[in-house]
This record gives C-alpha cells, sequence and structure tokens, in this order.
C-alpha cells in the first residue's frame, strides 16, 4: 500500500490529537491511592455513555470538529488525493488536493500537482467506499457531469449547460 507522506502525517496529527484531547493520565507509581481507584473502576458495571439525545457539553463550541470527524476527513482527503494520482498515473505525494466542501459521500475542492503553474478544480464521488474523481479542470463545470452523479444542490449551484450558458441549479 502507497500512502503519501502528507497523508501519512495528516493521520499522525490525527492521532496525537485525539491522544492530548483524552487527557489520559497514568501512572506507574504503586500507591495505595491508586490501587484502590483502579479497583473501584474495575467493579463498577460499564455505562453505555454515547447517546443520540446527549447535547454537546456547554464549553464546546458545536461547530467545532469531533475526532470522529477529523479522522473521516483525514481518510477522505487520502483517498481523494489516491483517486486523483490514479486518473492522471501521479505519485501522490506530487498532488495537493484542498477539499472545500465534503458530506463524506460527495466532495469538491481544488487540486495543485507539483512544478504546476496553476491548480483546477475537481467533483468526487465516493462509491463503494473508494473516492471516484468525476469531473475535473480549469474550465466551466458541466452539467451532465453534476447532474449525472447527482451532486447536491448546495454544494455545486451553478453549472454550464451543453450550449455553453451558466444554469443555476436552485
Amino acid at each position: 500500500m502507497n500512502i503519501s507522506k502528507k497523508t501519512l502525517i495528516a493521520l499522525t496529527l490525527v492521532m496525537v490529537i485525539s491522544l492530548s484531547a483524552c487527557s489520559i493520565d497514568i501512572n506507574m507509581g504503586k500507591d495505595k491511592e491508586a490501587e484502590q481507584n483502579t479497583e473501584d473502576i474495575k467493579s463498577e458495571p460499564a455505562k453505555d455513555i454515547k447517546s443520540e439525545n446527549t447535547p454537546a457539553p456547554k464549553d464546546m463550541d458545536p461547530n467545532e470538529e469531533t475526532m470522529e470527524t477529523k479522522t473521516e476527513n483525514a481518510q477522505d482527503l487520502a483517498g481523494i488525493t489516491k483517486a486523483m494520482a490514479t486518473k492522471y498515473e501521479e505519485k501522490e505525494e506530487n498532488i495537493t488536493i484542498t477539499i472545500e466542501d465534503n458530506d463524506h459521500m460527495y466532495a469538491r475542492g481544488t487540486v495543485i500537482f507539483k512544478d504546476a503553474v496553476s491548480g483546477a478544480w475537481w467533483l468526487a464521488f465516493k462509491a463503494d467506499k473508494e473516492w471516484e474523481i468525476v469531473a475535473d479542470g480549469n474550465g466551466a463545470m458541466m452539467c451532465d457531469d453534476v447532474e449525472f452523479n447527482e451532486f447536491p444542490v448546495a454544494m455545486v449551484e451553478t453549472c454550464t449547460n451543453d450550449e455553453g450558458e451558466e444554469v443555476s441549479r436552485r
């Protein structure tokens, strides 16, 4: 499996952030209080702490990404980079992908290849857990590509029809 250096760095950062957020306190000593606390934890029955109806803590920003979302975003970035590398037979480390909008099934953003003069836009679709680049370029975003793949209107509000006219999808 060929993982780019950027992908590896991104995944490492996600893991470091995850561990930092968990605030793990490991006591390597053998003091009696630590042993008693361990016994108390072991003797308590497991509780289901995940609930759909549990509100976010008051000190948590509702717009802040969870660790799960950050991991999923990193996986999407890696998958889209891989799809672009496959499409253009290019090494992943020579590609810089920026995701501008992503619902984990559809995504859009920009790409620039190493040594390229300028970048391009792209649209991607996740099918069978694999990302596919369905359209990309420097020019118009064609309605046929957008509508065939049923991209959400909120993600692609306008496109160009076969006559070269810009069309609102709203």
